[in-house]
């Protein structure tokens, strides 16, 4: 691709990212009663109360018939960044929103990167393309929920995995580590 096409669809990218950034949902469009709801309450409940809060949590998520429908609050690597940034920011499904977008950009970022490194500048830019249109994870970045992060974690391991197998010297260890001292 010519300099021009890169323009082109980098102008195309931004423009995108912009236009979500611009325009989230406003407060009225989640819904407390769906799993973002219940996101929102766990992450709530963690910020006040601590840590601690998740054992009668995971209880009460065991013992109610009701709650086993929706996510389980065992879900710790989502819900306690997001009770960080309630402490930061306030409790509000726009936090929740904000956060997965921020997740989704750094998908983005991650994925043109490790892309770039591996193959080409060319096939990054198709790629990040690619992901920035889609419209279901378009649609996971502005909702409240946990699949932004989950997609930022899954790329990241995908693409450091990758990355581990291309660099065989990432495979050694020096001998130094392994030697015990037994005097």
């Amino acid at each position: 691709m010519n300099r021009l096409q890169h323009r082109i669809i980098l102008g195309f990218i931004l423009s995108l990212i912009s236009l979500i950034a611009l325009h989230p949902l406003a407060e009225n469009q989640y819904s407390p009663t769906a799993d973002e709801g219940y996101y929102y309450q766990y992450a709530n409940i963690i910020s006040r109360e601590g840590p601690a809060a998740f054992a009668p949590l995971i209880i009460w998520h065991a013992n109610d018939d009701e709650g086993r429908k929706y996510p389980t609050p065992g879900r710790v690597g989502y819900i306690l960044p997001t009770a960080l940034i309630f402490k930061i920011f306030g409790p509000s499904f726009s936090a929740l929103g904000s956060f997965s977008f921020l997740c989704f950009l750094l998908f983005l970022a991650i994925s043109f990167h490790f892309c770039r490194k591996h193959f080409d500048f060319d096939t990054a830019i198709l790629l990040v393309l690619l992901l920035s249109s889609s419209p279901l994870i378009l649609g996971m970045s502005r909702r409240a929920l946990s699949d932004s992060m989950l997609n930022l974690m899954w790329g990241l391991t995908a693409w450091l995995f990758l990355d581990f197998l291309k660099n065989p010297q990432k495979m050694k260890y020096p001998d130094s580590t392994l030697k015990c001292n037994t005097g």
